[in-house]
């Protein structure tokens, strides 16, 4: 993610999940990834340079690599294992349309 607000936010594309799709906390990764995108959004713009995310696909995430292996029920990330969008991609994108 991107500094300021945002950075600050500690949500994230990035928050662990479970096969339930809640993060840590209860709160849904779509939640989370809409409140860091909304932080963001909220700075000036001269002040918006990047959003960043760790990675794209459920596959990639390094959740998954050893020793963290959770044998594939951690899904972090914006797109799920076959490339197709999930609700945090949608929030993301929704809030990157903000004027």
């Amino acid at each position: 993610m991107a500094g300021g607000a945002a950075g600050a936010a500690g949500a994230g594309a990035g928050a662990t999940t479970g096969a339930a799709g809640t993060a840590a906390g209860g709160a849904t990764p779509a939640t989370r990834v809409a409140e860091a995108a909304d932080a963001f959004m909220d700075l000036p713009p001269a002040q918006r340079l990047a959003f960043s995310v760790w990675g794209l696909l459920d596959t990639d995430s390094w959740l998954r690599a050893p020793p963290n292996d959770s044998a594939g029920t951690d899904q972090p990330l914006l797109f799920d294992d076959q490339g197709r969008p999930k609700p945090a991609f949608e929030a993301l994108a929704g809030a990157l349309k903000r004027p």
